[in-house]
């Protein structure tokens, strides 16, 4: 893995370069996946680092369970679970990238965003300092 994107992406991320795991530079943006298994999207747009979680593609449908669903099989959907008390207008408290791609989510309203993440994430008894310098920039408007 290429030391300086993997410190860049650290950087971008809020975290220690040893807790990314992989970075994956592609043509627009670039795939970081951290220590725990989780994987972001990174890239720069107007605002700055845009940073959003990352899902692979999933492989493509096999024949035969195309032809299941074809022959009248009850195919069912899966169901989308919204955890208890997800309020989208809320500050996540989850990974830097997680506060980082919720900041962004929204690009008109990132740095009052990113305002209200700063003062959640100093509010906490050990704020991330990557974090903290992260949601500055971005809390300028």
């Amino acid at each position: 893995m290429d030391q300086d994107l993997q410190e860049r992406a650290a950087r971008t991320l809020g975290m220690k370069p040893s807790e990314i795991a992989a970075v994956d530079e592609r043509a627009d943006d670039v795939i970081v996946t951290t220590h725990d298994g989780q994987q972001v999207r990174v890239w720069f747009g107007a605002v700055g680092p845009c940073v959003e979680p990352y899902t692979a593609p999933a492989a493509p449908a096999t024949e035969t369970a195309s032809t299941a669903a074809d022959e009248g099989d009850d195919a069912k959907e899966p169901e989308v679970v919204t955890p208890a008390g997800a309020d989208p207008e809320e500050v996540p408290d989850g990974t830097a990238a997680d506060v980082l791609a919720w900041v962004n989510e929204q690009p008109e309203s990132a740095p009052e965003r990113a305002r209200r993440a700063l003062e959640a994430e100093n509010g906490k008894e050990k704020p991330r300092s990557g974090l903290v310098a992260q949601l500055e920039k971005l809390a300028q408007p």
